[in-house]
């Protein structure tokens, strides 16, 4: 590719935003021989061949859809000749039509847990009706597996709920205390995991964000559960709020394990995926209207969970703190459900009157 050929094309594309690389048509594996800085950072690009453009047949102008890594990601192919042939590959992103390879993971987990706990479900009912008509009375163990894994399926419904209000124009957010909704969820993390673990929060007076309370609910129970549902047990769990800036805040949520103990291993853990589509979406959502940023420590003695999120300048201000006095749902509350898979206590006790 001659020189005035590059320096039209760095005029053109040097300064977009958009990954631009130009690839030699006349190599087989389409030797890139120029990108902008867009495309210097950009995955696709680093191998120095776009040889995924071609599937073996005559390379044409147009869209094209490509799956990298098992995404599909879109370009946009011009085919230039002048003293040479070669092609301009524009980088489009992440080809929303083919979503279906991002959810695929989601719904093989979602479509085993289903088939589980209603299988789980049904063989409980089975036992206390055997139990019941041989004039027994010992159910208990059958009550409790049918109602962790009803735990376990609103396990289920909690992000795509949250996706659906998230995506709702009239969705309202309210100026909220970030330190009094931490303490709640910190007092729903203690009330769920039980007297095994200790949970303790840290003062963090005067930070306050506006958010959507239902949906910060749902974000801290999530990072909860990131942070205590991995291999070692949460013997003592840190929630944790810090000003970063006038404008940016983080909430962390810690495990700590101090006496070596393990989670049980879920049944389901085989079909987990290190990325899965409701979280990867719901927090693309989050970043978009809260500017949410998250981060995944971890740790010797466990997981650290972190958040950092736009909040309102310091100053004194009015803020809505109805829920902090209002009547919690302990049972189903979405920190319980969250935390079903690993940590749930017995409700049903068999008892024995002489």
């Amino acid at each position: 590719m001659s020189c005035e050929s590059i320096n039209m094309l760095a005029q053109i594309y040097g300064a977009t935003d958009i990954p631009v690389a130009v690839a030699d048509g006349a190599d087989e594996k389409f030797r890139i021989l120029w990108k902008n800085t867009a495309a210097e950072k950009a995955d696709c690009f680093k191998g120095g061949f776009a040889s995924f453009i071609s599937d073996g047949e005559e390379r044409r102008d147009g869209t094209l859809s490509v799956c990298l890594n098992g995404v599909f990601q879109l370009f946009n192919i011009i085919k230039y000749t002048s003293d040479n042939s070669f092609y301009i590959i524009e980088y489009l992103g992440r080809d929303s039509a083919h979503d279906i390879s991002v959810m695929k993971n989601y719904f093989t987990l979602l479509c085993a847990r289903l088939r589980e706990s209603a299988g789980q479900i049904a063989m409980s009912a089975d036992d206390i009706n055997m139990t019941v008509k041989n004039g027994g009375s010992d159910v208990a163990s059958s009550l409790n597996r049918i109602d962790r894994n009803i735990m376990m399926l609103l396990n289920e419904a909690i992000l795509p709920e949250q996706i659906y209000y998230a995506l709702d124009p009239y969705s309202k957010d309210e100026i909220i205390s970030l330190e009094q909704e931490v303490a709640l969820a910190a007092s729903d993390a203690e009330k769920a995991l039980g007297r095994a673990s200790e949970v303790w929060q840290n003062e963090a007076e005067g930070i306050t964000a506006s958010i959507n309370r239902s949906t910060l609910e749902t974000i801290l129970a999530c990072m909860t559960a990131e942070s205590c549902c991995g291999e070692l047990f949460p013997d003592k769990v840190e929630f944790t709020v810090e000003r970063i800036s006038d404008e940016r805040a983080s909430v962390s949520v810690r495990s700590i394990n101090l006496s070596g103990k393990k989670n049980n291993v879920s049944k389901l853990d085989v079909l987990r995926q290190p990325s899965e589509f409701p979280n990867d979406f719901f927090k693309k959502l989050l970043a978009e209207k809260y500017g949410a940023d998250f981060e995944k420590k971890i740790h010797p003695d466990g997981i650290e969970s972190i958040m950092i999120l736009n909040i309102l300048p310091e100053q004194n201000r009015i803020v809505k703190s109805g829920s902090k006095y209002a009547l919690r749902e302990e049972r189903f509350s979405t920190m319980a459900v969250s935390l079903s898979e690993k940590h749930h206590g017995e409700r049903y006790n068999n008892i024995k009157i002489k």
